[in-house]
């Protein structure tokens, strides 16, 4: 029973994953602190936070900024980021936080960064691929949803990671 039960738990995070990659996602956007959203995710994260024991590092340098965007899908693709962060961490590792304006002024990039075992090269291209994981719980869509909401706004998600190093997730969302 115990094993049906698991089962059935897990067929349910891939059917939502599923309807959630498969629905199309218009964003209802609306001027948001970009911080706001950012400390939420944060703290809907925080019991794995702190059973880690991980160190949260905000470089918040250019203030509050608000932006023309959807509340609840860019925390999802934020909640979606960090725990991927938190899940490649080892106890006492660090996520870093930093917000600032791109050259032109045009776009705010997010900076995302962890101390985790970091991905390897071959599968790096592949993060953003539906259905592609390396987790043994996980369904291969996170990243993929992450990717569709953020192109959704306008903006772009890259990603820089070194194996035993960590990674560094970059997002840059339109300012306008």
């Amino acid at each position: 029973a115990d094993i049906m039960i698991r089962e059935v738990e897990r067929l349910d995070r891939v059917i939502a994953g599923l309807l959630d990659f498969a629905r199309p996602q218009e964003p209802h956007p609306e001027p948001t602190s970009i911080r706001e959203i950012l400390d939420h995710s944060l703290e809907l994260l925080q019991s794995d936070l702190r059973e880690k024991e991980i160190e949260v590092e905000r470089n918040y340098h250019d203030g509050d900024i608000n932006l023309n965007i959807d509340r609840d899908q860019i925390t999802q693709a934020f909640i979606n980021i960090f725990k991927n962060s938190l899940e490649s961490m080892e106890r006492k590792g660090k996520l870093r936080i930093s917000l600032s304006r791109n050259r032109d002024k045009t776009m705010l990039e997010i900076k995302v960064s962890d101390t985790g075992r970091g991905i390897s090269r071959e599968n790096l291209s592949r993060i953003f691929d539906p259905f592609f994981s390396t987790k043994k719980k996980g369904t291969g869509l996170g990243l993929a949803i992450t990717l569709k909401i953020i192109e959704n706004h306008g903006g772009e998600i890259g990603v820089d990671s070194f194996e035993g190093k960590g990674t560094n997730f970059r997002i840059l969302l339109p300012l306008g």
